[in-house]
């Protein structure tokens, strides 16, 4: 389950699913201690910065945000066609189109179980390969975003951004030494970072 981050000024207000953190913020712009701008809610997973929307009584919201996940636009790409043909769709297999030189044809003909089979694992062997480099881009981006949200006032912004993607761990947590605790430990979580 995805946890949400709320952030107030310069301190953390609420951490967790986001069905807790909208109903915490209901209650809080209910009894007036808190008015839609002056929270922030990130998504601890992608960093980003999301809207609720809290309109309504308690258990519309609860409704609105239990199981809820963000729709994902498909690109130009994937949008589909509105008549669809028979096959694999219905089973939520998308056809996508691959471009590749005769030759690469002719070499996935020759693989056993066919091209789909083999492209399938030359995918999954990347990923393997590849997993480690793409868990840090994941890190550096998510962080990244979050910090772009809530700290991009503070002094040393940039540089820790650039320590950020540099790798350099210890120049990252000295940029960020006098930001507020809350912000801080946020970060350092979100970057993966383990301190002394």
């Amino acid at each position: 389950m995805k946890n949400y981050t709320v952030f107030c000024e310069d301190r953390v207000l609420k951490a967790g699913a986001l069905e807790e953190v909208a109903l915490y913020l209901k209650g809080q712009t209910d009894a007036q201690q808190l008015f839609q701008g002056q929270f922030q809610v990130i998504d601890d997973h992608l960093g980003d910065a999301i809207d609720l929307d809290l309109s309504g009584s308690k258990l519309t919201v609860k409704e609105r945000y239990t199981n809820y996940e963000k729709p994902v636009e498909p690109t130009n790409e994937e949008k589909q066609p509105e008549s669809r043909s028979r096959g694999r769709p219905k089973l939520g297999v998308v056809s996508k189109e691959v471009t590749l030189l005769p030759r690469h044809w002719e070499w996935l003909a020759l693989q056993p179980g066919g091209a789909s089979v083999a492209l399938r694992k030359l995918i999954d062997e990347a990923r393997k390969q590849s997993g480690s480099e793409d868990q840090m881009r994941a890190m550096q981006e998510r962080t990244y975003k979050a910090m772009s949200h809530i700290a991009a006032h503070l002094p040393n912004y940039e540089d820790a951004l650039r320590a950020l993607f540099a790798l350099d761990q210890a120049k990252f947590l000295q940029m960020i030494e006098a930001w507020p605790v809350d912000y801080k430990n946020y970060l350092i979580r979100l970057a993966g970072l383990v301190t002394a």
